[in-house]
């Protein structure tokens, strides 16, 4: 077997701590200066999950509920170093990048240890310019204290023999990590494979039993309080919506995790829902994500490089604590198949990765004094200690004609692996500028001022992400996710509580169908508390009563398409879509807004409208506005806007002159003008003879005769 020597000199210790103290001062200089609250990736979990629950325990309150998809170690951290620096996001920040550096120091000690000195300073190299790696060190997420414990508990576990006290330490470090994310579970079963079956065969099985009995002595020790409080609280050993999300990756909609009928209440059930479905999804996510790893996370050349370093460490024969390493990382990979695939979550597995891809040009020290294989190794079946003692003496041979071979091939794929980490790093980096959600900032501190954010529990706001909620003090609620009308969606506000509703950017792209939201202060009660460009804030009043948003939706939706309107030159479209709006208010019986409806678009209308189709609309919208006066009781504001109409002679108009001149012709009957209401009528009546409407024009021939029926003297009346 391969044994590199494990000696440390100062330059092992001084090297990576000086490494580590530049990487904390970089990350830190980019928060402060371009990430002050963060962006829209890893900091919904935190805004959302993370962070309020530290405030509710900094406060004195605790809940097993507010810990819905991960562990209370990190919110428990997160506690104390608010305490200490007075900003929450700053203090996850900085969890993230101590957590990174102490990383960076455990990887570089255990490769050193099991590896050899230059594998140890290329695979820490390469993991810290990995873009998952750097980009996330400076972020408040929870991905690098979990990979700090992770690695931490390896490196516990990989010596040459089993050790009692690192054993039982190790099950708690195991234990802290599983209290961070709780796919840390993996760690538990990893140990458990390794001290089974990762060591020498001498070791007795009483030893490895023993083993793993202290480990998982060790993690119960530190998991039980966690577990009491569960079962406490609600009635599980352990409380988590992780399996509701696991059935919907797998089972797509035919699983509802908002249906408590229909969710996955154990691994058994989510299982056992469809097993043939389930191995097939297993099987194949199991084979792309290793595809992902070298699109997405490695790289094709530190991918190809970690599949030759493994065989050759599996042909040359492995260390005990190599095989550990190999062991978590099988793992790993094998239990994380159920869940779906994002890079971070996978950077533990690049430790394993960049390891074995250094190790292919390590030059074994005992490769030019290896024994011989004896004559007859092969037949007592010991072909692979043949194999590997014949490859061991031609790869010490090679090498000790070339001694600069291995250091000159470890040196190009190096400087090839991290010019790519650092390409694929800057451009993340300039994506998430991009993205950056500085609007939220002002946005907050209006909402902070406006909002009472001292009752109990605190208002709700209703948005896409929670950050605004978070950063203002109030509860976030999530917009629903199936599309809802504006009904709909108001009740479920009024039944969470939320006092405010933030729609910006963020609801543009993940809710286009809520788009006339945008107009949500044109209904009654509602008002607009906070406009940029990117965002706007409503006010529900506590007391809506939703009877009076008869038509609301088609109402904002319509105001929503004036906006739009008015940034254009179309005054035709315009004017159509104030008559759409104040035709919807006299439908709703909403006559005064459907006169100021119609006004406004009246004093945005041209003098003298050019275009046909401007006049038509004009002379519409006056027909509107007139019949909304009518049945406000104005009659003489409705004759006005009526004898407006008729002044016009632009041709566009005298084809609606008959609409006209009926609707006055009708007023004027309701004020008992007979002369002047028969006079409109007959006007009507041959305009839409003119324009060939037959159905109109009996209709206001039958009037025209009831009238003359009733002018009629009673000596008329008797003639035949």
């Amino acid at each position: 077997m391969t044994r590199p020597a494990t000696g440390m000199g100062s330059i092992d210790w001084l090297a990576p701590i000086l490494y580590g103290s530049g990487f904390f001062l970089l990350g830190l200089y980019i928060h402060l200066a371009y990430y002050p609250i963060g962006n829209v990736g890893v900091e919904t979990d935190f805004y959302g999950h993370v962070a309020p629950a530290a405030r509710a325990l900094s406060a004195g309150q605790f809940s097993v509920h507010d810990f819905p998809y991960k562990g209370p170690l990190h919110p428990l951290l997160l506690a104390g170093f608010h305490e200490i620096f007075d900003d929450w996001y700053r203090a996850g920040v900085l969890i993230s990048l101590l957590s990174a550096v102490v990383t960076l120091l455990l990887v570089y000690r255990l490769s050193l240890r099991h590896f050899g000195r230059r594998v140890a300073a290329a695979a820490t190299l390469s993991l810290s310019l990995l873009y998952p790696f750097f980009v996330d060190a400076h972020k408040a997420t929870t991905d690098h204290l979990f990979l700090m414990l992770s690695v931490m508990c390896i490196g516990l576990l990989a010596t040459p023999t089993i050790r009692p006290p690192r054993v039982f330490v190790a099950g708690m470090i195991g234990a802290l990590a599983f209290l961070t994310k709780y796919y840390g579970a993996i760690l538990l079963v990893g140990a458990g494979a390794a001290l089974l079956f990762a060591g020498a065969s001498a070791e007795r099985w009483c030893e490895r039993w023993r083993g793993l009995g202290l480990f998982a002595l060790g993690f119960l020790l530190i998991g039980a309080p966690w577990f009491w409080a569960c079962w406490k609280q609600t009635g599980q050993l352990l409380w988590t919506q992780n399996l509701q999300n696991l059935g919907v990756a797998f089972y797509g909609s035919r699983l509802d995790p908002d249906d408590p009928a229909r969710a996955v209440s154990s691994v058994t059930a989510l299982v056992f829902q469809d097993p043939l479905r389930f191995l097939q999804e297993y099987a194949r996510k199991l084979f792309a994500h290793r595809l992902l790893d070298v699109r997405h996370l490695m790289g094709p050349l530190a991918g190809l490089l970690s599949l030759l370093g493994l065989a050759r460490l599996l042909l040359l024969g492995a260390t005990r604590p190599q095989r550990v390493l190999l062991v978590f990382g099988a793992a790993y990979a094998s239990l994380m198949a159920v869940w779906f695939y994002l890079p971070r979550f996978f950077t533990f597995l690049a430790v394993v990765y960049y390891m074995l891809a250094f190790s292919l040009f390590r030059v074994p020290r005992s490769a030019r004094t290896v024994d011989r294989p004896s004559a007859n190794s092969v037949t007592r079946g010991r072909w692979r200690e043949d194999l590997g003692c014949r490859l061991r003496q031609l790869l010490g041979w090679r090498m000790g004609k070339l001694p600069p071979l291995g250091t000159l091939l470890l040196g190009a794929s190096l400087v090839l692996i991290a010019w790519q980490n650092v390409a694929w790093t800057l451009q993340v980096e300039r994506v998430n500028y991009q993205d950056r959600p500085l609007y939220i900032i002002p946005a907050a501190d209006s909402l902070r001022s406006a909002a009472d954010a001292q009752l109990e529990p605190p208002p709700a706001l209703i948005s896409r992400r929670p950050h605004l909620a978070f950063l203002s003090g109030l509860r976030h609620q999530r917009f629903p996710e199936a599309p809802l009308t504006y009904e709909e969606l108001l009740t479920r506000a009024q039944q969470a509580g939320a006092r405010h509703l933030a729609y910006g950017i963020g609801e543009f792209g993940d809710h286009p169908e809520l788009a006339y939201l945008a107009a949500l202060d044109s209904l009654p009660g509602i008002r607009e508390l906070y406009r940029s460009a990117k965002i706007r804030i409503f006010e529900i009043p506590q007391q809506l009563d939703l009877s009076t948003l008869t038509g609301g939706e088609e109402i904002l939706r319509t105001r929503l398409r004036i906006r739009e309107a008015e940034r254009g030159e179309d005054a035709a479209e315009l004017l159509s879509e104030h008559v759409q709006l104040s035709a919807l208010h006299l439908q709703c019986e909403q006559y005064e807004r459907g006169v100021a409806a119609a006004l406004q678009g009246l004093r945005r209308a041209p003098e003298v409208p050019q275009a046909a189709a401007t006049a038509r609309a004009l002379h519409r919208l006056r027909e509107v506005l007139a019949l909304n006066y009518i049945c406000l009781n104005r009659p003489e504001e409705a004759i006005a806007t009526l004898e407006a109409n008729l002044t016009e002679s632009t041709p566009a108009a005298e084809g609606q002159n008959a609409t006209t001149h009926e609707i006055l012709g009708l007023q004027y009957l309701d004020l008992g003008r007979i002369e002047q209401a028969r006079e409109q009528l007959q006007a009507a009546l041959e305009g839409y003879r003119r324009l060939g409407d037959a159905a109109r024009s009996r209709s206001i021939q039958a009037r025209l005769d009831s009238l003359r029926l009733a002018a009629r003297t009673p000596a008329e009346a008797r003639r035949p």
